[in-house]
């Protein structure tokens, strides 16, 4: 679990590298509004709009504009190779998403 102080602004995704990657890939999201006061926040996949898993941080700056985590093989156990959209979501808001492909 996570808990930070922030203003609880909606978070918001400026870019992903890498945009794509395997499992042990870490992958690193900057932008805005990671972070919200007694939240928790993750990482989110979608694929064609339906929610599919999401993932705690390994790593959230404490200014809230940096974002890292890593697949690990037991999120992707289930998990088709493909495009996914991926998502920030604190205990209030959610962002916007960017576009991630797993690869094999």
């Amino acid at each position: 679990t996570l808990t930070v102080t922030s203003s609880g602004a909606t978070p918001i995704i400026s870019s992903a590298t890498p945009t794509e990657g395997r499992v042990g890939s870490t992958i690193t999201l900057i932008g805005s509004g990671f972070i919200e006061k007694g939240g928790v926040t993750v990482v989110e996949f979608l694929q064609n709009g339906k929610l599919i898993g999401s993932l705690n941080p390994s790593y959230v700056s404490p200014d809230g504009t940096q974002f890292q985590f890593v697949l690990n093989d037991i999120f992707t156990a289930n998990m088709s190779t493909g495009l996914y959209q991926i998502r920030i979501s604190n205990y209030t808001n959610k962002s916007n998403t960017v576009n991630f492909t797993i690869n094999q």
